[in-house]
């Protein structure tokens, strides 16, 4: 889990508790209806049966758009979970009258990027430990230690 998002550990439990028979389940490759907004109301009221209809009908979707801009299928999977938990959470927020589809997307786009930047900071910072000037009291052994430890990172 990453430390910048809020973490909802019984949440993410109860997503998973409900998810998870979906995920074996061969009716997970069926078409499912469309997000109408009943459904959405429904699931903002905590209905179960309604946020996984929601679930199976995005996840695959969402999956994938999220691949396309990550380019990296185990984040995008990842981060769809993330969505979902975060949708369950925040069930109560939103509002079923609106587009639900634009909503999900937007917050996908949001938690991309988000993953991007932290992709980028996190090079920075790799690059800038890898060519840093080692301490001057450092022996050579330690110079070596810390190069091998940058390379493996």
């Amino acid at each position: 889990m990453r430390d910048d998002l809020l973490t909802y550990p019984d949440i993410e439990e109860t997503v998973e508790q409900i998810v998870q028979p979906l995920i074996s389940s061969p009716k997970i490759r069926r078409k499912q209806e469309l997000i109408t907004a009943p459904t959405v109301e429904a699931m903002c009221r905590g209905d179960h049966p309604a946020f996984q209809k929601i679930y199976l009908h995005s996840i695959g979707p969402l999956t994938d758009f999220l691949n396309i801009l990550l380019r990296s299928r185990s984040e995008a999977e990842e981060i769809a979970q993330e969505i979902f938990t975060h949708i369950w959470a925040n069930r109560e927020k939103i509002d079923a009258a609106k587009n639900f589809k634009g909503y999900l997307y937007t917050v996908a786009k949001t938690m991309a990027f988000k993953q991007m930047a932290r992709k980028k900071l996190d090079q920075k910072y790799y690059n800038y430990k890898l060519h840093a000037v080692p301490e001057f009291n450092s022996s050579p052994d330690d110079v070596v230690i810390t190069q091998e430890l940058a390379m493996l990172i």
